[in-house]
């Protein structure tokens, strides 16, 4: 929790209305934040400095459930999310936010009200908006659901075949 709180320079009051709850076996730091300054602090980050290593990391706001997501397939690696922002329109919807999925061709949109449209405009271009299908945290390697195959502790003895 002092990781996060020094790199996103947190100041003591700031630190104490912040609450950080640690998955270590998944790998996820989950972090509620009931100021607006904490929150852009904390999604501005891009690297945690643990055990005197800097490690990258992956932020973004959850999801309100009164709000609705959608998932946009074949967006350009080449447009950056600077062109993306003005260009992206859900007619009769005001989209709250939009990032990439990783570094996919996809889009994950997040819209204002319960239930997401059929179709989102990006450069003119109709896309497919999809419901997002949350992938399964089972491990690759091992297959069991506790933890992720990025923090596997069987790793060394189970490895898969090529056919799974």
């Amino acid at each position: 929790g002092q990781a996060v709180q020094q790199a996103a320079h947190l100041t003591e009051q700031q630190s104490r209305d912040t609450f950080i709850k640690l998955q270590s076996c998944q790998n996820l730091l989950a972090v509620d934040a009931y100021c607006d300054s904490v929150a852009t602090k904390l999604l501005a980050l891009q690297t945690l400095p643990l055990q005197c290593k800097l490690h990258p990391a992956n932020t973004y706001e959850a999801n309100s459930p009164n709000n609705a997501q959608g998932v946009v397939h074949g967006v350009s690696l080449d447009l950056t999310d600077e062109a993306i922002h003005p260009e992206l329109y859900i007619p009769s919807c005001r989209i709250l936010r939009f990032r990439r999925l990783g570094q996919t061709a996809s889009l994950i949109v997040t819209i204002e009200g319960p239930t997401p449209p059929r179709h989102a405009i990006l450069c003119s271009t109709v896309f497919r908006l999809y419901l997002p299908r949350p992938n399964s945290q089972q491990c690759k390697h091992c297959f069991s659901l506790e933890h992720r195959s990025l923090v596997c502790p069987n790793r060394a003895e189970f490895v898969c075949c090529a056919a799974c």
